[in-house]
């Protein structure tokens, strides 16, 4: 049967590399004009230091981006191959993570993107690793950590902070007290981000001023409208696998153990909540790794059992977009 999740190890890999090449040269070369760094709305301080550092200093911000990204596939193969409920070896979750974060637009806060991409993989796998009947209270303080920085470097992440992690709390049945650790570190990580900013110099209140400005600021048309339609092609074939993967997980659903079955549950809302947030007002291009993270957790249950063949004409119609739509600009640059 025709499955593009059999492919061999080493040849995952040469693709990896060869996707992130691609992205990262028609990003360099022939960049859009929605990927200009801060092109809506002045960012975050956080992620404005970083991009300050990746206009002063480009070799040290590539080499930590790098690291960022290859941490994070890491840690969403770690997450595929020990709770997804599928019986064959799966190494498509990195290259869909690749594909969805830098295939349709690249953010010019790439080194903030990739960041916070991270901390959500993070806070997504402490939250499966609290899944025990004592008490996770370590656990549950990082998660809640992890998601309370990412608004530091996307502001319209606090929405989906907000949302994500009482429901993720509930899915994995944690205690009154384990909310409330999680709580903490929720909203410890502003607190901290304030004190440092004060102690450098700047106001009291900055960060928190920072906040209300890009909640206030913010322009009403979400950054996917200027998307060209070309590269919406791409974004339709990222979308399809990932819809085909929730199918797929619900129907993994019936007879699964437990942590399976939670880990199935939490990864189809973070999915849904994360597409769902691409539509609020002053979104940016640094949303989309965050959406790659969710879909590239749901791809080992598109190309399971029926969906494989299915998967596996849009994966390959998907790539071809990719060659496509990508490189025409690196070649006629």
């Amino acid at each position: 049967m025709l499955n593009a999740a059999r492919q061999p190890f080493i040849a995952s890999v040469v693709m990896c590399v060869a996707l992130a090449a691609l992205f990262v040269a028609r990003f360099v070369l022939a960049p859009l004009p929605l990927e200009a760094p801060q092109v809506l709305l002045p960012g975050m301080p956080l992620a404005a230091d970083l991009t300050r550092l990746s206009s002063e200093i480009p070799w040290l911000a590539a080499s930590l981006a790098a690291i960022f990204v290859i941490w994070t596939l890491v840690i969403i193969v770690q997450l595929s191959v020990k709770y997804a409920p599928v019986t064959s070896r799966n190494y498509l979750p990195p290259q869909i993570f690749l594909i969805a974060s830098g295939g349709i637009v690249v953010s010019g806060e790439a080194l903030a993107s990739v960041m916070a991409a991270w901390l959500l993989v993070l806070a997504i796998r402490q939250f499966v690793f609290s899944l025990h009947k004592d008490f996770r209270f370590e656990e549950c303080f990082r998660a809640g950590l992890y998601l309370g920085i990412i608004p530091l470097l996307y502001a319209p992440a606090a929405v989906v902070v907000v949302v994500m992690a009482p429901v993720a709390l509930s899915i994995f049945r944690r205690s009154f007290r384990e909310v409330i650790v999680c709580a903490v570190g929720l909203f410890l990580s502003v607190p901290i981000a304030g004190y440092i900013y004060w102690a450098m110099g700047a106001p009291a209140d900055f960060i928190y001023r920072e906040l209300w400005r890009c909640a206030s600021q913010a322009p009403i048309t979400p950054y996917y409208m200027q998307i060209p339609q070309s590269l919406g092609l791409i974004a339709i074939g990222v979308l399809s696998l990932a819809l085909v993967g929730v199918i797929g997980m619900l129907s993994h659903k019936k007879g699964t153990r437990k942590t399976p079955y939670k880990y199935i549950s939490s990864v189809s809302f973070v999915l849904l909540l994360l597409i769902g947030s691409a539509a609020i007002p002053g979104t940016s291009p640094t949303i989309v790794p965050l959406v790659a993270v969710a879909v590239a957790l749901t791809i080992p249950y598109a190309f399971s059992g029926r969906w494989a063949v299915i998967s596996t004409m849009l994966y390959c119609l998907t790539v071809a977009c990719i060659l496509a739509l990508d490189l025409a600009p690196i070649i006629f640059f």
